[in-house]
């Protein structure tokens, strides 16, 4: 228990405070719990030690640095959180009538975001029952290849390419965007069969599910360092 509770507290403390506070301060932790525990009270020891840790992550919780990683962080959850629903809900539609005249020509149209209008939709999300899911419903080759195309390309644009900090944004948003923009361009020039469609939402839809997490959090970052908040 005891060194588990060690590395969970020296975790917690180097990922939210910085790396030359959180060595110090583990190194103090350390040496002051030890010397509780031998005292002959190894449950007073742990409950100091949560306790302190606690006392010390709690004021850098609320740092301007940490606030924005968590709005960014939540919405890339939301973001993440919806496209995962929609996918789930379309893969377990089984009768078109439930949504709205509407819908339909503004799919057509290269609109597949007007389902998040749909009252259908919404009862399907908010719906308490397990619904129908598998690995390989999640897994689509061509857009995993481009999230990770992307994903080097905005690492090396980072340490490679002295970009600016609204450069940096441009890029991200850029390639989030760009496979959606790439969508709706194919809905319009080609004005595909109604039947041939899915394939065409799941590469809108597939690399911004992949991607929007792990750059919410890299994006958090870059923020973050460059505008010096700690």
């Amino acid at each position: 228990m005891s060194s588990w509770l060690l590395r969970f507290c020296s975790g917690l403390l180097r990922m939210c405070l910085p790396l030359h506070i959180a060595d110090a301060l583990i190194g103090d932790l350390h040496e002051e719990y030890n010397t509780k525990k031998l005292d002959g009270n190894p449950s007073s020891a742990q409950i100091w030690l949560l306790s302190q840790t606690a006392r010390s992550v709690w004021p850098f919780l609320l740092s301007t640095s940490n606030t924005l990683r968590a709005i960014m962080m939540l919405q890339g959850l939301f973001v993440f959180t919806i496209l995962a629903v929609a996918i789930m809900y379309l893969s377990n539609m089984d009768d078109a009538s439930r949504l709205s005249v509407e819908f339909w020509p503004q799919w057509m149209a290269g609109k597949p975001h007007q389902l998040f209008l749909e009252q259908d939709f919404w009862q399907f999300a908010f719906a308490r029952e397990l619904h129908e899911s598998n690995i390989q419903m999640w897994l689509n080759p061509l857009s995993m290849a481009y999230a990770g195309l992307a994903w080097v390309l905005i690492k090396r644009a980072e340490k490679q390419i002295e970009l600016s900090l609204i450069a940096q944004l441009f890029l991200v948003a850029g390639l989030m965007v760009l496979p959606y923009l790439w969508g709706v361009l194919i809905f319009i020039l080609f004005q595909p069969e109604i039947r041939l469609t899915g394939p065409i939402v799941v590469s809108m839809w597939f690399p911004v599910l992949y991607l929007v997490l792990p750059l919410s959090w890299s994006l958090a970052n870059i923020v973050s360092c460059r505008l010096g908040l700690n």
